[in-house]
C-alpha cells in the first residue's frame, strides 16, 4: 500500500507509507492499541454507548464565560497592512510570491491599507469592545533585509503608535513576531527556514522587539502556525516561498522552526520576563478528525495518528516531552533528531497553549493526513484532546473563525452561525470539561489578502471595498454578533421566560394524530385510483386471517369444498395500515359442521341443519381492535384520523357510494367513543405519495379543475350526514398550503389549485353550518402547516422582511381569506406584482369574486395548525414563475440547534411565537394544535421525542397562560410510524409501544405541569363513568364469567339436590330393612 501526496508533482519521498515499512507500522499500531502506550488523547473518541441525544452537556449552552475571560480579534501584517513598497519597507517572500504566482498582482498592493488607515482600524476595535488585539509585526518593515541593524524609523513609528493607541483604549496588544512574511533577502541568501542560520537572525529580531516594545506588551507569539509554514511553504508550494521539495525538507524546516521558537522563548525568559512580566507561546494550528466507527480501535488509532502528524508534530516537543511523537519517528527514518540537551531545552517552552482552528487548517483537504477518517469542526473535542494529551495546559484560542465568498459584503450570515457554534463549543469545554481556556481570538478584524485564496474569500468582521479610495471599515453581521457576545460575556436565551408550573383548563383536549386510515383492497393496474368492491372468496379469508386456528379451519373448509360466506354477510375485502377484514364470518354462516378430528381432520357440513346468525358487528374488524388497544395505551381524550375520499366515492361523485367503507369508519368512531375518546375527523389528507383524489377527478385535472371543489362539497355533505352524529370536530383539508409541492409545474398552477382548495373548504363549511350544525353541534375548520419563521440573520432587515414574507406566503395565503379579509394577503399580492413589473416572474394570483369572498370569509370555527419546527429564513432573490421563486427565500440550517434525523430543528419557543402571531394577526380565536411531533430514530428509547414533547408543550402552556392564547387542544403526531419513513410514531409499525407513550401519558394525566396539586381531580361521577367504561369494555369477559358462574351454581345445586335425594333414599332403604328384621 502506498499513499502519496496529491498536490503538485512531488517525488516518492512524499509517501506516507512505503511497502517495506507497512508490516512494521501496523504491528506498532497493534501493540500501541493493546498496551495503551499512546497519549490519553485517544480516549476522546471512545463514545458512551448509552449516549443521550438530548444530554444538556451536548446541546447549545446558554451561560456566561468566566469574568476574567479575554475577548480579542486578530490580523496578520501581510494580509492587511498594504504599502509594501512604502516608507522604506523591504520585500518579503510573499511580495514576490503573489506577483509571480497570482494574476492581477497590482491589485494586491494596497490590501486593506492598515499601515496608512490605522485610525479606522482602531475605530473598528472600539466598536467591538475587545480586550486584546492580536497583530503581527512585519519583519521586513522594521528591518528591510531581515538582519538587525538600524531599524526603519517609519515602520518603528507605526508599531509604537499602534501599541500606544491600543493601551490608551485599554486593549492589550498580543504581538506575533512572525506570521509567514520572511524578509526576501533571508530567503535568497540563506534559503529561508531550511537554513539554521535564520534561527539566530530571528532571535536577534525578537530581541530588538522585546527591547523596543516589551515594556508595553504582555503577550508574545513567536511564530503563527508553523505547520502551514513548513507544509505549504516547502512541501505543497501553495504558500510562499512556493517550494515543492522533498518531504525531508518539510520536516527539516519544521525542525528549525521549533528550535527558533525555543531559542526566542529562552531569550525572553532569561533576559526580559523578570522585569517585563510578559508571557510567550507559539500558535499551533490543527484540523480535527472523527473515526468512521467510534467503537473501532483501529479507526481510533488512525485518528490519533492523524492528530500527531499535524498538531503533535510541534505540540509534543514544546508542550510534551521535548521530542516528536513516536509514530512520526518510527515512520520517517529521515526525521531530524533532537539530542537529549535539545529535548530538555525545547520542552516546556510555552507559557500557555496558543491554538489556531480555522479554514487554513482544513484546506486543501487532500493535503491532510485523514487516514480514511472524517474531518470535523468540533472545537470542543479537539480542546479535550489537547487537555488529555498535554496535561491540561492553559489555552488561548489564538485564531478561530470561518470564511465567506468574495461577493458577500456585510450580510455574512454563515459566518454568524459558525462563530456562534465555535464560541459555544469553547464555553461547553470550560463549563462541562473543566478545560482552562482563558481567551478567544476572532479572525480576522478586516477583510484582507487570504494567502493562496487571494481575494476569492473574505474572513473579516469588517467589510472593506479594496477598490475604493477610502476603504471604510463597515461592520458585518458577524461583527454585530461578536460585539453582542462580548457585551453579554456569553449567550442569553432568546426566550428567557422560565418554565411554568401550571395546568391547562379541565376541558383541554389531549389528542393523538394519525394520517389516513387507508382502507384498501387489492387492485389491478387498471383500477388504480378507483375503489372497486368485491366480496371475499375463501382464498381471501385464508390469506387475510391472522388467527392460526381460524386459518386452519378455513383451510380445512377449502379442502372440503365448503363455501361459508352467504349473501347475508358479504363484506368488502379491506385492509389498511392494520388489517381491517371482518374476522368473524362464522357468525354469518348458518351451517353446522362436524370436525373429523380422528379421520381426515376436515370439517363436514351437517345437511339439513341451520343455525341462527347475526348481522356483522364493529368488533368483527381486527384493525379496530388494534386501534382501540393503542388508543387505550395512549390515554388521550381525542383521536384525529383521516378518511379516504377515493374509497368512499370511487367515481368522485355520489353515483357510487361505498357503504361498507363508510360502515368501517363509523365503526372506528363509535368504538372509539366507548373509550370516552372523541374523534376529530379529517375529510381529505393528501400527501406527496398519495394525493387521495378519486381517479375520475384526478384524470379531470384534480384541484386545477373547479369542479373538484363541488365534488368535495358533495363528499363532505355525505360524511356529515353519515357520521356527523358521532363527530364534533371536523377538519376539511389537511395542509392545503403544502400542495404546492404537487401542483408545481408553474406558479399559476400552484395558485389555481390553492384557490380551488379554499373554495372547496368554504363550501363544505357552509354546508355544515346551514344544514347540520343546528342538531349535530360540531365545529369545522382546516389544518394549516404553520411552522414559525425567524430571520436567519437577526441583524439584516432583508432577512426580517423575508421571514415575514414566508409567513404570509405559507400561512396567510390560506388564513387571511378565511380569518380576516376574504382575500389573499396584501403583502403577497404586492410582492408578486413587484416581481412582475421587474420581469422576474409571470405569476398571477387569482382573484375572488365578491360572492366568493363572502363565501370564504369566516368559514372556520377555530384555527387548526400543524407545527413541527422553526425555519431560519434568508432573503435570496430568484427569477422564474414558480411559487418557491416568488417568495425570494432560502432556508438555513442552524448547526447549533438540536435536530432530528430528518434535520428538523428543535426550537420550542417557535411554537409559542407562531401562536402569538396567529392571535395578533387573526384575533382572539380558538386554536387547536392538530399535529406536533418529531422523528426519532430509536425504537426502544426515544429520548428525543420525550424532550421535544416536554419542551413544546411547555411553550404551549406559556402561550396559554402568559399570552392568553385560546388554545383548546394539543394533538401529538403521530400514533404509529410507517415503514421506510421517518419515525414519527409513538408505536412502531408492528404496534410496539415506545417510552414516549408513558411520557405523554404523564403529561395528559397531569394536564400540563402542575405544582403540588391537580385542579382537575376526577369527580365522583367521572369515577363512576370509569367503572362504567370498564364494564363496557369487558362485556364479553363479564358475560362469559357470569355464564360460567351460573353454570357452576346450577351444577352445585344439582349435585346438592341429587345428594340430598340419595341420602333420603338410603335412609328409607335402611328403615325398611330394619322393619323386616324386626
Amino acid at each position: 500500500m502506498k499513499t502519496v501526496c496529491t498536490v503538485g508533482t512531488l517525488a516518492n519521498e512524499w509517501g506516507f507509507f512505503n511497502s517495506s515499512r507497512f508490516v512494521a507500522f501496523w504491528t506498532l499500531i497493534f501493540i500501541r492499541i493493546v498496551t495503551g502506550l499512546a497519549g490519553e488523547g485517544r480516549s476522546v473518541w471512545k463514545k458512551d454507548p448509552h449516549f443521550s441525544p438530548v444530554s444538556e452537556t451536548q446541546m447549545f449552552l446558554y451561560d456566561t464565560f468566566p469574568k476574567e475571560f479575554l475577548w480579542g480579534v486578530g490580523t496578520g501584517a501581510f494580509q492587511v497592512e498594504g504599502s509594501w513598497r512604502k516608507d522604506g519597507k523591504g520585500s518579503s517572500i510573499w511580495d514576490r510570491f503573489i506577483h509571480s504566482e497570482f494574476r492581477a498582482a497590482d491589485s494586491t498592493d494596497a490590501f486593506s491599507d492598515s499601515y496608512t488607515l490605522l485610525d479606522k482600524d482602531l475605530s473598528a476595535l472600539d466598536f467591538l469592545g475587545v480586550t486584546f488585539y492580536q497583530f503581527s509585526i512585519s519583519w521586513s518593515r522594521l528591518f528591510p533585509t531581515g538582519v538587525v541593524a538600524a531599524p526603519n524609523e517609519k515602520g518603528l513609528q507605526y508599531y509604537n503608535t499602534l501599541i500606544d493607541s491600543l493601551l490608551y483604549r485599554n486593549i492589550d496588544p498580543v504581538v506575533t513576531l512572525y506570521h509567514w512574511d520572511l524578509p526576501l533577502m533571508l530567503q535568497d541568501k540563506y534559503g529561508g527556514w531550511k537554513n539554521e542560520s535564520v534561527i539566530d537572525i530571528f532571535n536577534d529580531y525578537a530581541t530588538f522587539c522585546f527591547q523596543t516594545f516589551g515594556d508595553r506588551v504582555k503577550y508574545w507569539i513567536t511564530i503563527h502556525n508553523p505547520y502551514l509554514v513548513a507544509w505549504h511553504g516547502y512541501g505543497t508550494g501553495i504558500h510562499a516561498p512556493g517550494e515543492k521539495g522533498k518531504i525531508t525538507t518539510v520536516y527539516s524546516v519544521g525542525h528549525n522552526l521549533i528550535k527558533a521558537h525555543a531559542k526566542v522563548w529562552h531569550n525572553y525568559k532569561n533576559h526580559f520576563q523578570p522585569y517585563q512580566k510578559g508571557m510567550m507561546s507559539i500558535v499551533l494550528g490543527s484540523h480535527w478528525i472523527e473515526p468512521n466507527k467510534s467503537e473501532d480501535a483501529l479507526d481510533i488509532a488512525k485518528c490519533q495518528q492523524s492528530m500527531e502528524r499535524v498538531l503533535g508534530w510541534f505540540a509534543k516537543p514544546i508542550h510534551g516531552d521535548g521530542d516528536y511523537p513516536e509514530e512520526l519517528k518510527n515512520e520517517f527514518s529521515f526525521l531530524p533528531r533532537f539530542t537529549e540537551d535539545e529535548k530538555n531545552y525545547i520542552k516546556g517552552t510555552a507559557d500557555f497553549f496558543a491554538f489556531s482552528f480555522g479554514p487554513n487548517n482544513f484546506k486543501p483537504p487532500n493535503t491532510l493526513p485523514k487516514m480514511g477518517q472524517n474531518l470535523s469542526l468540533n472545537l470542543r473535542e479537539v480542546l479535550n484532546w489537547i487537555k488529555l494529551e498535554y496535561n491540561s495546559p492553559r489555552i488561548l484560542i489564538a485564531e478561530n473563525g470561518w470564511f465567506t465568498d468574495s461577493h458577500v459584503k456585510t450580510d455574512d450570515t454563515t459566518a454568524i452561525y459558525m462563530m456562534k457554534n465555535f464560541i459555544n463549543k469553547v464555553l461547553q469545554a470550560i463549563k462541562y470539561d473543566n478545560i482552562d481556556v482563558f481567551g478567544y481570538t476572532a479572525w480576522s478584524l478586516l477583510d484582507g489578502f487570504e494567502w493562496q485564496h487571494a481575494y476569492n474569500i473574505r474572513r473579516g468582521l469588517f467589510y472593506v471595498d479594496f477598490k475604493s479610495e477610502k476603504k471604510e471599515r463597515i461592520p458585518k453581521s458577524s461583527a454585530l454578533h461578536y460585539k453582542q457576545i462580548i457585551q453579554e460575556n456569553g449567550f442569553f436565551p432568546k426566550e428567557s421566560t422560565p418554565s411554568l408550573q401550571a395546568q391547562f383548563s379541565c376541558d383541554f383536549s389531549w389528542g393523538i394524530t394519525e394520517s389516513v386510515l387507508k382502507v384498501r383492497q387489492p387492485l389491478d393496474k387498471a383500477n388504480i385510483g378507483r375503489s372497486v368492491i368485491r366480496f371475499p372468496s375463501e382464498q381471501d379469508l385464508l390469506a387475510s386471517s391472522t388467527n392460526p386456528i381460524a386459518k386452519h379451519r378455513q383451510k380445512c373448509r377449502l379442502q372440503a369444498g365448503i363455501h361459508l360466506i352467504q349473501p347475508c354477510c358479504n363484506i368488502p375485502f379491506l385492509f389498511s395500515q392494520a388489517e381491517s377484514v371482518a374476522s368473524s364470518p362464522q357468525f354469518c354462516d348458518s351451517s353446522l359442521y362436524l370436525w373429523n378430528i380422528t379421520g381426515d381432520g376436515l370439517l363436514h357440513k351437517v345437511k339439513g341443519v341451520k343455525l341462527k346468525t347475526r348481522p356483522a358487528q364493529c368488533t368483527d374488524f381486527v384493525s379496530i381492535k388494534k386501534q382501540l388497544d393503542l388508543l387505550e395505551k395512549m390515554k388521550v381524550t381525542h383521536y384525529r384520523f383521516a378518511l379516504d375520499w377515493s374509497l368512499i366515492l370511487p367515481n368522485g361523485d355520489l353515483s357510487v357510494v361505498n357503504r361498507q367503507v363508510l360502515r368501517y369508519y363509523r365503526c372506528v368512531i363509535s368504538e372509539v367513543l366507548k373509550l370516552n375518546v372523541q374523534s376529530m375527523v379529517t375529510l381529505y389528507y393528501p400527501t406527496h405519495a398519495y394525493l387521495g383524489l378519486p381517479g375520475p377527478l384526478l384524470q379531470a385535472g384534480g384541484w386545477l379543475n373547479q369542479s373538484t371543489a363541488y365534488a368535495f362539497q358533495d363528499y363532505a355533505a355525505l360524511c356529515f350526514r353519515e357520521l356527523g352524529d358521532l363527530v364534533k370536530l371536523w377538519i376539511t383539508i389537511n395542509e392545503p398550503n403544502r400542495l404546492s409541492d404537487v401542483y408545481n409545474r408553474s406558479s399559476n398552477d400552484t395558485y389555481q389549485a390553492a384557490h380551488n382548495l379554499l373554495i372547496a373548504h368554504a363550501m363544505a363549511w357552509r354546508i355544515y353550518d346551514e344544514q347540520y350544525r343546528s342538531f349535530q353541534y360540531g365545529k369545522v375548520s382546516l389544518s394549516l402547516h404553520s411552522d414559525w419563521a425567524e430571520p436567519a440573520n437577526p441583524y439584516s432587515e432583508s432577512h426580517s422582511e423575508a421571514a415575514n414574507r414566508f409567513l404570509q406566503f405559507e400561512i396567510g395565503w390560506f388564513a387571511n381569506p378565511i380569518f380576516k379579509t376574504g382575500d389573499y394577503p396584501a403583502t403577497m399580492r404586492e410582492y408578486i406584482s413587484f416581481k412582475n413589473r421587474n420581469g422576474l416572474s409571470y405569476s398571477l394570483l387569482p382573484s375572488f369574486t365578491s360572492e366568493e369572498k363572502q363565501l370564504i370569509k369566516g368559514a372556520a370555527d377555530f384555527y387548526a395548525l400543524n407545527h413541527f419546527t422553526t425555519r431560519f429564513v434568508v432573503h435570496e432573490p430568484q427569477n422564474g414563475s414558480q411559487y418557491e421563486f416568488d417568495r425570494d427565500i432560502q432556508f438555513l440550517q442552524d448547526i447549533t440547534c438540536l435536530s432530528s434525523p430528518s434535520r428538523l430543528a428543535v426550537v420550542p419557543w417557535g411554537l409559542r411565537k407562531v401562536l402569538r402571531w396567529i392571535k395578533n394577526t387573526y384575533g382572539d380565536i380558538d386554536i387547536y394544535i392538530t399535529a406536533n411531533g418529531i422523528d426519532d430514530q430509536s425504537l426502544d428509547n426515544d429520548e428525543l421525542r420525550n424532550y421535544y414533547l416536554g419542551k413544546y408543550v411547555q411553550e404551549v402552556l406559556k402561550a396559554y397562560y402568559i399570552d392568553k392564547v385560546r388554545i383548546k387542544g394539543y394533538y401529538a403526531f403521530k400514533m404509529t410510524e410507517e415503514k421506510s419513513k421517518p419515525r414519527f410514531g409513538f408505536f412502531t409499525s408492528d404496534s410496539k409501544g415506545k417510552p414516549s407513550v408513558k411520557f405523554y401519558n404523564n403529561l395528559i394525566s397531569n394536564n400540563g405541569f402542575p405544582a403540588d396539586y391537580s385542579a382537575c381531580n376526577p369527580s365522583r361521577q367521572e369515577k363512576q363513568c370509569s367503572f362504567c367504561l370498564f364494564i363496557s369494555q369487558k362485556k364479553p369477559l363479564i358475560f362469559f364469567t357470569c355464564c360460567l358462574f351460573s353454570t357452576l351454581i346450577l351444577l352445585l345445586t344439582i349435585i346438592f339436590f341429587h345428594k340430598r335425594k340419595r341420602r333420603k333414599q338410603d335412609k328409607f332403604v335402611y328403615l325398611k330393612k330394619g322393619k323386616n328384621i324386626l
